[in-house]
């Protein structure tokens, strides 16, 4: 009953919540609970169909996108977007199919926002720019947070 509430509280972290979901799914939860998650929408969640974060397809694209892009040339920055990448995910679980709708386009942004290249805002840029920014601000309130 706990776990439910937690769940839906705005005011509960999304890393919180995320981790409750990571429980449930690891113990095999069979019911459907309420999520409140980043949109501010409260969503039905079967339990049943969670999988692991890192099983899920989007994450996988962009983690082996990074790889190919940056493996060999830069390791550093490799790392710190992948590290940067996986708190994210954490943050979106278990709706990460509603913020990383295409995976090569979330590299390239991510790419060239560490670079601090050019980036143009288009159609197909701009939701992606919105979700990294507001996925870039949680990160800093967290490192506040453990800061303070």
């Amino acid at each position: 009953m706990g776990a439910k509430f937690l769940l839906r509280d705005p005011f509960t972290n999304p890393l919180i919540r995320s981790s409750i979901l990571q429980a449930l799914q690891r113990l095999n939860f069979k019911e459907t609970v309420k999520l409140y998650w980043l949109d501010g929408q409260e969503h039905e969640i079967n339990c049943q169909t969670l999988q692991p974060v890192d099983k899920n397809t989007q994450v996988m694209a962009v983690l082996a996108q990074f790889e190919t892009e940056l493996g060999q040339k830069d390791p550093i920055t490799l790392q710190i977007l992948t590290q940067e990448f996986q708190l994210q995910m954490a943050f979106c679980y278990p709706l990460i199919d509603q913020v990383v709708t295409n995976a090569n386009i979330w590299v390239e942004v991510a790419i060239k926002r560490t670079t601090q290249a050019n980036l143009q805002a288009d159609p197909s840029t701009s939701k992606i720019i919105k979700w990294q920014d507001k996925l870039a601000l949680l990160s800093q309130e967290l490192l506040q947070n453990t800061v303070n």
